[in-house]
This record gives structure tokens, sequence and C-alpha cells, in this order.
């Protein structure tokens, strides 16, 4: 998490190879969706967050951004995709907050849409979740809290309402007595949440959010250290499925250029078994949960019962490699597979540095303000040619494909840096190096997808990473 020349981040959407493959489910693909941007680490000397979010579809495609004082619209041209770019008054501050920060972002075609908030130190992103996928119940997945001088990072979680009237209710169960009270929220309001008199943790995971009407759930951390003890930290944001859409099988991936990878599993009923590898490692009650820093090569889990599980890459003082800090995604069970992805990496200004970096106190990188950036429109696509400026980015695919001929981008096969077999099932985890450009990914066989990018120069490292998306139940039909 260290000054970045040029950010170019990976956006990936993920397509099943209909829009709906079943009666009942459907990939990230959609008309209608409700975002937000959660608190990023505290502004140190003038270094703010550069906030976005991109619609990705088929020329000609109409897109509306409705923000709560303004609505801009354009329309998607032959890059295939278009970009808003956020005023950072639209982050969501505070902790027990209500405010009208929920964005809606409309299309006249189907389209994937994906969020991206970075600040000097600090980024990450995430897949929206089109509106007629989302649920009424969710559980927080964070990780430890971070204290320095003056300075509290926790989990975070926000809460989109998408009808007025809106009625939530959260159950916290740290400590011995679960700890429970309610929100009302009116359509666009956001609810975001760090602690709660009464809860003297500042990590919310196994928080149970449950509402009236269809919400948007975002899950993460403010600014996490992961493992909790080691340099340096950076904010965690993930966009969650509903507690209808967990499962109980899984395959961690191991993640390019580090030497091991974080995970938590979070349980929703008493009793849950979770096995990683065919060994018993933990028995859950509702509400706890399970983390393991320590994992070296890809994994298979298994659970009792449905959990949420996500992974963390690890912060860069983690391992020899220095590379990147804490990043999270969303672990899609491996019934919830897919079969299609187009991936594009933007080039933009949105991304040019004008920081530079003055010193670290620990927790977070210092960064003094230079010159103001040159501005950018609200509305961009197309943007100039550039070099990815030192970084790399990654394409991790977990499919049962017996090997990487099954799958093609942008209509040809291309190598995988890695190959590496799950013991004791079909499953394989291939690992791919990305280029700048759109690309599309298809197979013959379901698979799972998650994106991820580091910085690699002396004055470059941060990080980014989010699922790819998965098959979710619908609550109508698009």
């Amino acid at each position: 998490m260290r000054l970045l020349i040029l950010f170019v981040l990976v956006i990936i959407s993920c397509a099943s190879t209909s829009f709906a493959q079943s009666q009942h489910k459907a990939d990230y693909r959609g008309t209608n969706f409700w975002v937000a941007f959660p608190e990023n680490a505290k502004s140190e000397n003038g270094s703010i967050p550069k906030l976005s979010i991109v619609a990705i579809g088929d020329k000609g495609t109409n897109v509306r951004f409705v923000l709560p004082s303004k609505t801009k619209s354009g329309q998607i041209g032959s890059d295939r995709f278009i970009e808003c770019i956020v005023d950072t008054g639209f982050q969501v501050l505070g902790d027990e907050s209500i405010s009208a920060k929920g964005i809606l972002v409309v299309a006249d075609h189907i389209v994937s849409v994906y969020v991206f908030d970075r600040r000097q130190a600090s980024s990450d992103s995430y897949s929206a979740i089109p509106t007629n996928e989302l649920g009424k119940e969710y559980i927080v997945a964070g990780f430890d809290p971070l204290f320095g001088p003056g300075i509290i990072f926790s989990t975070q979680c926000d809460v989109i309402a998408t009808e007025n009237d809106t009625h939530v209710h959260i159950t916290s169960r740290i400590g011995e007595v679960p700890n429970s009270w309610d929100v009302s929220l009116k359509r666009g309001e956001v609810y975001q949440l760090r602690t709660h008199t009464g809860v003297e943790s500042h990590d919310l995971t196994g928080t149970r959010v449950s509402s009236n009407n269809p919400v948007a759930f975002l899950t993460g951390h403010q600014c996490a250290q992961v493992p909790a003890e080691v340099s340096f930290c950076d904010i965690l944001l993930e966009q969650e499925p509903s507690i209808d859409n967990f499962g109980t099988d899984f395959i961690a991936p191991k993640i390019q250029l580090k030497d091991r990878y974080s995970i938590r599993i979070v349980a929703t009923e008493d009793n849950t078994g979770v096995s990683i590898n065919s060994v018993l490692v933990k028995t859950l009650s509702n509400g706890s949960s399970y983390t393991n820093d320590t994992l070296t090569k890809s994994a298979l889990i298994k659970t009792s019962k449905p959990v949420l599980v996500c992974e963390y890459g690890q912060s860069s003082d983690a391992d020899a490699s220095k590379v990147g800090d804490p990043f999270m995604f969303v672990l899609a069970p491996t019934p919830n597979f897919i079969r299609e992805c187009s991936l594009f990496v933007p080039y933009s200004q949105l991304f040019t540095n004008n920081d530079s970096l003055i010193e670290s106190d620990g927790l977070t990188r210092r960064y003094l303000r230079r010159e103001s950036p040159t501005p950018v429109p609200l509305i961009q696509s197309a943007p100039p040619e550039s070099e990815d400026h030192g970084w790399k980015h990654f394409v991790t695919i977990v499919t049962e494909s017996a090997n990487a001929d099954t799958f093609t981008f942008d209509g040809r096969q291309l190598a995988p840096i890695t190959v590496e077999s799950i013991s004791g099932t079909n499953y394989k985890v291939l690992q791919f190096s990305v280029s700048g450009g759109p690309h599309r990914i298809t197979s013959s066989t379901p698979f799972a997808l998650y994106a991820y990018g580091f910085g690699m120069n002396e004055n470059n490292y941060d990080s980014y990473g989010h699922t790819a998306g998965q098959m979710l139940n619908l609550l109508s039909e698009p």
C-alpha cells in the first residue's frame, strides 16, 4: 500500500451462458443496482478517496447513475464500458449513521456493475449484485480491530434500502448475551455500523442483519491488518450475497506472489462442523467464526451446514515478497459456479497519484498532498491507452476441468502460470497473468473466478481484489 503512479483496476464481469441458467437463479448481470461507498481509512494530510462506478455492457446501452443530488447519464460506446466518477462527499461516514448516500445504477439493457474505492494507502473493489437478486438476511464478515494512537479501525457493514419503510433488525452475538436493535430506512438511505452501545468488541463478525424488504449489504473493514499483528492495513470491501445463497463446499485458491493467505468462515447455525482438506478443524455455533492465517496452498473447505467464506490477501510485511496489503473476496460455493466472464482493464486519470509518501506511523502510510489533479468528467469512457506502471494483475480460476484447454481468453487459449490440483477432488486451480484491455473468458465447465492486483515498485505498493460473481437466487424475473 504505497505510492501509486497509475492504478489500473482489473474489472471482472461474470455471466453464465444465458442470463438465467435456471428459472430461479441468475448471475451478477442486471439492469438495476444499488451501491454505496463505505468509509475508507481516515484522510491523512489531504489524501482523499477516489471513488468510481463502472458499468460494462453492449454498445448503445444507456446507463443512468442516480445520485441523491443529481443524475448523470451516458451511453456505452464501442469500448463496452462507461465510468461514473463519484464525488468524495458520497463516502458514508460515521458509526451507526444514516445518510442518503445510496446510488442507483439503471440501464436499458443488461450490464455488470463494479465499484471501487481507492485512496493512497488503502484500496479495494467489489462486484455489485442486481436488485432482483438481493435478499433480506445477511451476516457480517470483517476482521480484527486495529488500534493506534487516537485511532480505532474496525469491522464495518453498510445496509442500503431499496424501498421505503424498510425496517432493519440487527443482532450482535458478541459476548454472552445477544444485543439487538432496530433501524428504519427510506429508499436510498444507507445505515453504516462499526460498533454499538453495549458491544465492547470492535469486530462485529457474526452480527446478523435482517429486514422486511430486500437490501444491498456491504461487509468489510475500515482498515485491517491481515494477520492482525502484521503491518500494514487496508480497507476491506465486498458486497455479500444473502444467507440463502450460502453453501457447504468451497475451494480457497492460493494468491499469486504471496507466501500465504487467510480465510474466515462465519456460521449461521449451531453445530456447524468445519473441515479443511478433510480434517475437522472447528465446530462453530450460530454467529461464531473460524480464522486461519497460515494457508500456503489452495484448500478444500467443507462444512456440515451453510456458511459464508471470505478469503484475504495478507499485509505486505506478512512475507518476504513485500507485495500488496490486505484485500478480501467472498468465495463462491461450488454449486454456484458460472461459465462465462467478460474482463476489462480500464486506464483512467482517476488513478493518477498526486501524493508523496512522507512517513509511516506503523499502521497506515502517510502522504503529503501535491498539486491538484487534472479534473476528470463524471462520465468517462474510452480512456487513453497507458501502461500498467508497475502493476501486476491476476485471474484465478477454480474448476473441475481436466486441463486449461477448456478455457478460452478472447477466443484463444492462454497458458496458465500454474495449475494446482486439489487432493481428493477433481478440482484444479488455474492462475493467469492478465494485461490491460477487454477480455472474454468462456469454458465448457462451470468455474469460479477471482481477480486481484498488486503495485510492484518501491513506491507502488497497494492492492485490490474481488470475487467475479456467482449464481444467486432470484427474487423476481429481470
